[in-house]
């Protein structure tokens, strides 16, 4: 009889391990959703038939949340949203919601076509996050490499964004690009990493595509994160 009591304790036992177990795996693998190839663009000026999409990692339970919009680099020719999914559900999981775009790459398009891209993608953002736990009045913008030239170059020129105002921050992680500009003039743009398409062989596009001639007073706060070697350096500026 003691042997059938003890055998049916460590059964209940290995059960209730067995069920917190199940109840962790399951809490955690819901701290975020991810929601996938959402449609954010209904014409685009690129050369291809299917429009970029965008993924959004929406928060367990909380609502209200801060958003962030990363865009990802690449020599504007290379990437894709799928690669940051682990960005996403990071972030998701500290409750922040987070929006990955794709956005057309050279030569289907050059920097004009891609910064008006990302901001069709801060449009639809601020009209749609809300139904994905989001805040729409606390929208930041994140870019690695030339996500970060992008993203400045949305924040800073106006004739992106209508009411640039619904960006509270920028975050430029490893920017490349803020003063296309003077890199150009030493060194025009080639087939190379489709330069050539990218900027185009026009001074005056290569001045309009850098960030740093189109800064105002009026411009979102930026905050950059700039490595050399094993160096990082932060600074904040206004």
């Amino acid at each position: 009889m003691k042997k059938k009591r003890d055998s049916y304790k460590l059964i209940v036992t290995y059960s209730k391990f067995l069920l917190l177990v199940i109840s962790a795996f399951l809490w955690t693998s819901c701290a975020s959703k991810k929601f996938t190839d959402i449609s954010y663009l209904k014409t685009s000026k690129a050369l291809v038939e299917n429009l970029p999409e965008l993924n959004v990692f929406k928060t367990r339970n909380s609502k209200n949340n801060p958003v962030i919009i990363f865009i990802h680099g690449g020599y504007w020719m290379e990437g894709r949203k799928g690669i940051y999914g682990f960005l996403g559900r990071n972030f998701a999981k500290k409750e922040v919601v987070t929006v990955i775009p794709n956005y057309t790459l050279s030569p289907n398009g050059n920097y004009d076509t891609m910064a008006k891209e990302v901001a069709g993608a801060i449009k639809w953002t601020f009209n749609n996050i809300e139904k994905y736990n989001g805040n729409p009045n606390e929208i930041f913008l994140m870019g690695h490499s030339a996500g970060g030239h992008l993203i400045a170059l949305t924040a800073t020129n106006s004739k992106y964004l209508e009411n640039p105002d619904i960006i509270k921050g920028v975050i430029l992680n490893d920017s490349a690009g803020l003063d296309m500009y003077s890199y150009l003039k030493e060194n025009p743009p080639t087939e190379q990493y489709n330069y050539d398409v990218t900027w185009t062989k026009n001074e005056e596009n290569w001045k309009d595509a850098s960030p740093i001639y189109s800064l105002t007073e009026k411009a979102p706060p930026f905050f950059n994160i700039c490595g050399y070697k094993n160096i990082s350096f932060h600074y904040f500026s206004e």
